[in-house]
C-alpha cells in the first residue's frame, strides 16, 4: 500500500478473515505461486506492474485491485491486465469494491452440450454434477443427524474460530446461539452476516467438511426454501406471463475474463451453473443500480453486467423464493437455490440512457438439463457397478474433481454413520464377521464402495500404505457378498500400490487376477485397459526394465481409451505420459518423448484444479 497502511489492514481484516500481507515480493509470489483456492490481489501502484507480470496468468487469480495515490498513472495497465477491476484512491472505495467482489463472487461451472455425453467426466462437468447433487443429498438429509447439539456446537466452534479476531462478528454469533430458530434461516442468510459470508465461500470452494460442519444451518435455509418456492409457484406475482414464466435480473460488475466466458459458454451452447445460493431481483432497476450502468466508467473498468433470466415456474428442478420479506434490503430479491442450471441465449452490447457508457445483457433461460445430466451420470454408474446411491455418487466426484482430502473426510463420515462409530484402521475379522451378520447385503456393500473408495482417495494422494489398508477392507466385503467386480476393482488399485511401493511381483500378479476376473464379465474394455497400462508400468520398472513389452501394454491401453474415452479424459492423459516417460526411459528425449508429454500435460491443465500434485 502506499499509504495508511494501519487503517487499510484494519479494513481489509473487517471485511474477510481470509487476509494476507506481504511486503517482500518474492514472499508474496512464492506464496501466491502455491495457493489452491481462488483470490483476490490488491497491490499498491508501484508494484503493480512488477508483480502482474509474474503471475496475472494463475488461473486462481479471480481479479485484482489497485491501492495508490494517483489513479491515472496505472489506468494503463487496465489493457494490459484483464483481471484488474478497480483502480482506487480512497479506502471507502476499495472497501465498497471488495464488499461487492464477495458478496457477487460467483464462479461459472457450465457443461458443453456439444460434448458427447461420458460417464467418465472432466473435472468441470464433474464439479456441474456435484451441485446438482448437493441440494438432493442435502434435502435427504434425516434430522436426527443435523438438528442436534452436537451438529449446532460443531456449526457454532467453526464459526467462532474462523471469526476469532473479529468482535462484530463473534457478537453475531453470540446472538445466533441465543436466538436462532428454523424458521429464521432465510432471514439470517439474506441479513448477509457472518453465515452469509462463510456459506458462500464454502459452496465457492466445493469444502464438503465445511459444508457438513454447517448442517444445521445450512439445511434449515434449504429446506425454508423449497417451502418457500412452493408458495411462490403456487402464487406467483402479477407479472407472471401466461406461459407461467417470470423475469428476474441480476446486476454485476465484473471483469473481462468472466465477459470471455460468458461468450465462450453461449458460443458452445453450454450450461450456465452458478456454484451456490444465486441472488436476483424482480426489479430491473435493482439490477441496474447495482451494475452502476448509470455511472460513466473514467476509473472503474469493471465491465457491467445485466443478467435478465426467463424462469419458467413449472420447472420442479428450479427452487426459488421471494425473500423480500426477509430481507433487510427493499430489493424484491428472489433468492434462487442450489444446483439451479441455465442456457445462455444472447449477449448484447447496449448503451446506457445517457449514451456515456455500455453494459452487457445476458439473456439466459432456466432448464432441467442439468438435472438430467445427473440423473443419467448417477443411472449409469448404479448400472456399471450396483449399490452406488447418491450419497456415494457424490464423494467420488470428489475424486474425479482431484479433491482427494475432501473425498476421504466426506467417506469417512459415512462409514462413521454407516457403522454407527468413529472409523478405525484396525478392523480384525471377528469385527467385520460381527458387521456383515448384523448387517443387511446392502449395507454391506456400501461399506464394501467406501472402503474402496477411500483407499483410492489415498492412493490418488500417494499414501500407499493407508490405501492398501481400505482397499484390503473392501476387498474382504466383496469377498462376503462373492461381487466378483468389486473383488477385481480392489484389486487392479491395489496393483497400482503395489507398483508405488516397487513390489511389482505382487503388482503382477494382481493385475493378472484382476483381468481375468473382468474377462468374465461385460462391458469391462476400460477395466482391462487399465490393467494393460498397469502392466506397462511395471514392465517399464527399475526392477524389470523390459522396455519391449512395457511398449506393448501402454499401446493397447491407450487404443482402448482413444476409441471410448472423450479426449480430455485423465485416464487418456496418463495414457499420452506413460508413452512418452517411456520414449524417454527408451533414450529418445526429444520430438517423441515431447510430444507425448505435452498432449498428457495440456490435458492434465484442462481436467485438474491448477494445484494438482500431477500438474507439478
Amino acid at each position: 500500500m502506499d499509504s495508511e497502511p494501519v487503517e487499510t489492514k484494519t479494513m481489509l481484516s473487517k471485511i474477510t478473515n481470509h487476509v494476507k500481507f506481504y511486503t517482500s515480493e518474492e514472499l508474496f509470489l512464492d506464496y501466491i505461486r502455491h495457493q489452491p483456492r481462488s483470490v483476490v490481489l490488491i497491490l499498491s501502484g508501484s508494484s503493480a506492474k512488477d508483480i502482474l507480470n509474474e503471475c496475472h496468468s494463475l488461473q486462481h487469480i479471480n481479479s485484482v485491485y489497485i491501492y495508490c495515490m494517483n489513479c491515472d498513472h496505472y489506468t494503463s495497465l487496465t489493457a494490459e491486465y484483464s483481471k484488474i477491476k478497480g483502480i482506487h484512491n480512497k479506502l471507502q472505495d476499495l472497501k465498497i469494491s471488495l464488499e461487492e467482489e464477495i458478496a457477487h463472487s460467483t464462479i461459472l461451472n457450465f457443461y458443453s452440450v456439444k460434448q458427447n455425453y461420458n460417464r467418465n467426466l472432466t473435472r468441470e462437468s464433474a464439479s456441474f454434477v456435484w451441485f446438482q447433487l448437493l441440494r438432493n443429498i442435502l434435502f435427504k438429509m434425516p434430522t436426527r443427524i443435523y438438528h442436534t447439539d452436537e451438529a449446532k456446537q460443531e456449526l457454532l466452534t467453526r464459526c467462532r474460530s474462523y471469526y476469532r479476531s473479529n468482535e462484530v462478528r463473534l457478537k453475531e454469533i453470540d446472538k445466533f446461539n441465543d436466538e436462532y430458530q428454523p424458521e429464521n434461516a432465510i432471514r439470517e442468510y439474506t441479513k448477509e452476516g457472518f453465515l452469509y459470508m462463510i456459506i458462500n465461500q464454502a459452496l465457492r470452494t466445493e469444502d464438503i467438511e465445511q459444508l457438513y460442519a454447517f448442517r444445521y444451518y445450512i439445511v434449515d435455509l434449504w429446506l425454508k426454501l423449497v417451502e418457500q418456492s412452493d408458495r411462490f409457484k403456487t402464487s406467483p406475482p402479477a407479472t407472471t406471463d401466461t406461459d407461467h414464466t417470470i423475469l428476474v435480473y441480476r446486476g454485476i460488475q465484473s471483469n473481462k475474463d468472466e465477459v470471455n466466458k460468458l461468450k465462450m459458454i453461449l458460443k458452445d451452447g453450454g450450461l450456465f451453473a452458478p456454484n451456490g445460493f444465486f441472488s436476483t431481483t424482480l426489479r430491473r432497476d435493482v439490477a441496474e443500480q447495482f451494475a452502476d450502468i448509470y455511472k460513466e466508467r473514467q476509473n472503474n473498468i469493471k465491465p457491467k453486467i445485466i443478467y435478465e433470466i426467463k424462469i419458467n415456474l413449472q420447472l420442479q428442478s428450479v427452487v426459488l423464493a421471494d425473500v423480500s420479506e426477509n430481507s433487510v434490503f427493499n430489493e424484491a430479491e428472489i433468492l434462487i437455490g442450489v444446483g439451479v442450471t441455465f442456457k445462455l441465449d444472447e449477449i448484447e452490447e447496449r448503451q446506457n440512457d445517457s449514451g456515456a457508457d455500455t453494459y452487457l445483457l445476458v439473456k439466459m433461460h432456466a432448464t432441467d438439463e442439468g438435472e438430467q445430466i445427473a440423473r443419467r451420470y448417477i443411472d449409469e454408474e448404479r448400472q456399471e457397478f450396483g449399490g452406488k446411491n447418491e450419497t456415494i455418487v457424490f464423494g467420488q466426484l470428489l475424486i474425479k474433481m482431484g479433491e482427494y482430502r475432501k473425498a476421504i473426510v466426506y467417506f469417512k463420515r459415512l462409514l462413521q454413520s454407516l457403522n454407527g462409530k468413529s472409523d478405525s484402521n484396525d478392523n480384525n475379522d471377528e469385527m467385520l464377521e460381527n458387521l456383515s451378520r448384523s448387517s443387511s447385503e446392502e449395507e454391506n456393500n456400501q461399506r464394501a464402495i467406501i472402503y474402496f473408495s477411500i483407499g483410492d482417495a489415498y492412493l490418488s494422494e500417494g499414501d500407499c500404505e493407508r490405501a492398501l489398508t481400505y482397499l484390503l477392507e473392501s476387498r474382504r466385503y466383496y469377498e462376503l457378498l462373492s461381487n466378483n467386480h468389486g473383488i477385481a476393482n480392489t484389486l487392479a488399485r491395489s496393483a497400482s500400490a503395489y507398483i508405488a511401493k516397487q513390489q511389482c511381483d505382487r503388482a503382477l500378479e494382481n493385475y493378472k487376477q484382476a483381468m481375468e476376473l473382468y474377462r468374465q464379465l461385460q462391458r469391462q474394455e476400460l477395466n482391462i485397459a487399465f490393467c494393460y497400462n498397469g502392466l506397462g508400468d511395471v514392465y517399464a520398472s527399475p526392477s524389470i526394465k523390459d522396455y519391449r513389452k512395457a511398449a506393448t501394454c501402454y499401446k493397447r491401453a491407450y487404443d482402448v481409451r482413444k476409441e471410448l474415452l472423450s479426449d480430455l479424459n485423465p485416464e487418456l492423459a496418463v495414457s499420452y505420459y506413460n508413452m512418452g516417460r517411456l520414449c524417454y526411459l527408451q533414450g529418445d528425449k526429444d520430438r517423441d518423448a515431447s510430444m507425448y508429454l505435452y498432449e498428457a500435460l495440456k490435458r492434465k491443465e484442462k481436467i485438474y484444479p491448477p494445484y494438482h500434485r500431477s500438474i507439478a
